[in-house]
């Protein structure tokens, strides 16, 4: 089971990378998902972008295909305890990244992303790259 981050998302939405392409199409999409933050990116992304009727529709369509993980009372949890524990060794990562972070481990997915520096100052989250 996979937690993909906004990044992942956008190198399928664009079709940018093979690996991840290749990987994603070799997966049940019962075993994605994202996060609402997530979520919350990709439409402002979306939103932002010069295309944005184009880019909804894409992002909404690869949505439709994903579980979203909502932050709960278990990912709070988790957010304080990894909180801590970056701020205490000043690691601290973007905001963003660390409700993400939260989210991911609570659920016990494997969070798949690009962006390994910042997430592998997590401690007990599992992370994979697939543009690798």
């Amino acid at each position: 089971m996979f937690l993909l981050d906004t990044d992942i998302c956008i190198f399928w939405l664009r079709q940018s990378s093979e690996a991840v392409v290749a990987r994603l199409e070799a997966i049940d999409p019962r075993k994605l998902g994202v996060t609402a933050i997530t979520v919350a990116e990709l439409y402002y992304g979306a939103r932002h972008s010069s295309r944005p009727d184009e880019n909804l529709e894409s992002t909404a369509e690869l949505l439709d295909l994903l579980q979203a993980f909502a932050f709960n009372t278990a990912a709070a949890m988790h957010y304080a305890e990894i909180k801590q524990h970056l701020v205490s060794r000043g690691a601290m990562i973007g905001h963003m990244d660390l409700l993400n972070a939260a989210i991911a481990r609570a659920s016990g997915w494997t969070f798949v992303t690009n962006n390994t520096r910042e997430f592998e100052r997590v401690p007990g989250l599992q992370i994979e790259n697939w543009t690798q």
